[in-house]
C-alpha cells in the first residue's frame, strides 16, 4: 500500500462497506465513507482527491467524492461488470495533460483486466484469460505508463 499525495493510506473494510483513512505517521484510523457493498479495493486520483473503489459482490467500479457531504450524491457508479471485482488502480497522468483519470479494474473470476470510463462507456478489455490477476500497479516512466499485473 502506498500513501496518496495527501499523506494518507485508504483501505476498504469489506464486511462493513466502509472506506478507512489511515494516517501512517500517527496510526489514526478514520472512516471516510460507509455506503458501499463489500469494497475489495480502493485507490485515489491524487490530482482530484476522488476515490475509486470496487464493490466486489455487485461488480461495480465506483467513484467517491469525499468533499460531497450527502452520501447519496458522493457515490457514482462508473461501470457494472461481472461480480468479483477484486482490484483497482487509478493513474492521474492523463489529468496532468488536461484529461481525466484512467481507472483500471480486475476480476479474478472472469480472469480479466479492464479500463472503466467516467462517461459511462462500456469497459475496455486490457487482457482476458490466462493470467488470474491478483494485483495491478501502474508505473509512470519516461516513455509513458506501464501496467503490471501480479
Amino acid at each position: 500500500m502506498d500513501p496518496s499525495n495527501d499523506g494518507y493510506i485508504y483501505a476498504p473494510l469489506n464486511m462493513y462497506g466502509d472506506i478507512r483513512q489511515i494516517n501512517p505517521k500517527t496510526g489514526e484510523i478514520k472512516t471516510v465513507y460507509t455506503e458501499l457493498e463489500f469494497p475489495s479495493a480502493v485507490d485515489m486520483d491524487d490530482s482530484t482527491g476522488l476515490l475509486y473503489s470496487t464493490e466486489f459482490h455487485l461488480g461495480y467500479i465506483t467513484r467517491i467524492d469525499l468533499n460531497e457531504k450527502d452520501p447519496s450524491k458522493a457515490k457514482r457508479i462508473l461501470a457494472v461488470v461481472p461480480p468479483a471485482t477484486d482490484n483497482i488502480a487509478v493513474t492521474d497522468i492523463v489529468n496532468k495533460q488536461g484529461g481525466r483519470a484512467r481507472v483500471f479494474g480486475s476480476s479474478f473470476i472472469e480472469d480479466w483486466i479492464f479500463e472503466a470510463y467516467e462517461n459511462g462507456d462500456p469497459p475496455r478489455t486490457i487482457a482476458k484469460g490466462g493470467m488470474l490477476p491478483t494485483s495491478i500497479q501502474i508505473l509512470e516512466g519516461e516513455s509513458g505508463e506501464r501496467i503490471f499485473t501480479k
